[in-house]
């Protein structure tokens, strides 16, 4: 929902811009001070200050021009959409000290953001081969044989497919079908013994779900005294990995695997 009122045509193109950066970089995994910071310098390159209040579901900014504090803008926009895009976030970056040392105009600046924006990303099949990749490494790395390394990469290819499909749904339901899917196609490794570390193989399909920005991001924000922020970040990576727990639980206790295996007997 946007609010607020710009008095002057100047005001206006300046605030739609701080809203779309703010919401660029929020949806792309930056922590709070980085959104603040970015936004300062791009508020000062083009003559104003500004007041700055984030939270994980929006943001609400003051504009001052610094030769007249007395002239304001306020606006405020909620942000829903949150996601991990950190080339982006170094893009975004480069362009604000652009902005405050180069004097780059707003007409350039919109130009610029429209490229980033619209810059391709790894294809799907890159992704799901990439990601399943690094899980079959991290069984490796973790002891698993050449069996395990091979499950652990087909479990994960086909659990981020699912992850990427059900993208559109739920967060946390999202994670838990996929989390369900990997986990499943892993037990069959166990249950039919192919190679000796297929448990690890088991133990690897979900890291690909671990919530290593959001983490991060929750734990920068708190130390930079971003508290509201930050818990709501920490808040949403747990029920991700509480969502990655109760997946591999639904997988282990309908095949029958590990403590479930006594449970159904």
């Amino acid at each position: 929902m946007r609010q607020g009122k710009c008095f002057t045509e100047d005001e206006n193109e300046v605030a739609s811009l701080l809203f779309r950066v703010a919401k660029t970089l929020m949806a792309s995994g930056a922590h709070t001070a980085r959104i603040v910071n970015t936004l300062t310098r791009f508020a000062n390159g083009f003559g104003f200050d500004v007041d700055i209040f984030i939270t994980y579901g929006g943001i609400t900014f003051t504009l001052f021009h610094k030769d007249d504090p007395k002239i304001s803008c306020v606006k405020s926009h909620s942000i829903s959409i949150h996601g991990v895009n950190l080339s982006l976030v170094a893009a975004i970056g480069h362009l604000s000290w652009d902005v405050l040392e180069k004097e780059t105009t707003l007409k350039q600046v919109v130009a610029r953001l429209d490229e980033l924006e619209k810059k391709p990303r790894y294809s799907r099949l890159t992704t799901l081969a990439m990601v399943s990749l690094a899980d079959g490494a991290f069984c490796k790395l973790f002891g698993g044989d050449y069996y395990g390394m091979f499950l652990a990469f087909v479990a994960t290819f086909i659990g981020l497919f699912v992850r990427q499909k059900t993208l559109k749904a739920n967060l946390f339901i999202s994670v838990t079908l996929a989390s369900f899917t990997a986990s499943t196609i892993a037990s069959v490794g166990v249950i039919y013994n192919l190679g000796e570390t297929s448990h690890i193989a088991l133990a690897t399909t979900v890291l690909f779900l671990i919530p290593g920005v959001p983490l991060i991001s929750a734990g920068l924000d708190i130390l930079e005294g971003h508290v509201s922020t930050g818990i709501a970040r920490a808040f949403t990576a747990s029920g991700i990995i509480a969502s990655i727990a109760a997946g591999i639980m639904c997988a282990m206790f309908l095949l029958g695997l590990g403590a479930w295996k006594n449970f159904m007997v």
